[in-house]
């Protein structure tokens, strides 16, 4: 005894019952990809804008971090703070003109020593996103604050 699918099919009606089944499984494929295909898709470009988010986060932390570190340092400037944050966002490809930096206190240069130096930097998403951003994050930023004691 021979297993099922080792059977022989009559030679009068087999190929045509054949070929129909093999239409029918063409047809269920088809329907299957079209259920699951956009599915996945949405799924992929969800991971890739997660991505880049996260990766918009990390510079824009960096950003502030680097910032307050130039701030701390007795000489610096307001507009010298500014310059390296503009920079290190220009480095991450991150250079449009939505992006805010805040520098607190205003005056650097009268900063006594101890005194608490807080950069915080603002990305709107809308302006960052690779992808047309959805419209529940229209409205969100990526923000990011450092606070160092200055020198």
């Amino acid at each position: 005894m021979g297993f099922p699918w080792n059977r022989q099919i009559s030679a009068r009606g087999g190929e045509a019952r054949r070929r129909a089944a093999r239409q029918r499984r063409s047809g269920a494929v088809m329907v299957e990809m079209a259920l699951t295909l956009p599915v996945f898709l949405a799924l992929i470009l969800g991971i890739i804008e997660f991505g880049q988010a996260f990766m918009v986060q990390q510079i824009v932390t960096n950003a502030a971090r680097e910032g307050a570190r130039h701030g701390v340092l007795p000489g610096a400037t307001n507009a010298a703070v500014l310059e390296k944050v503009r920079g290190h966002l220009a480095a991450g490809n991150l250079d449009v003109p939505e992006v805010a930096v805040a520098i607190t206190p205003t005056d650097l240069g009268a900063a006594r020593t101890g005194a608490a130096v807080t950069v915080r930097v603002s990305a709107p998403y809308g302006a960052i996103g690779w992808l047309a951003t959805p419209w529940f994050l229209q409205r969100a930023t990526m923000t990011s604050q450092c606070v160092m004691r200055h020198e």
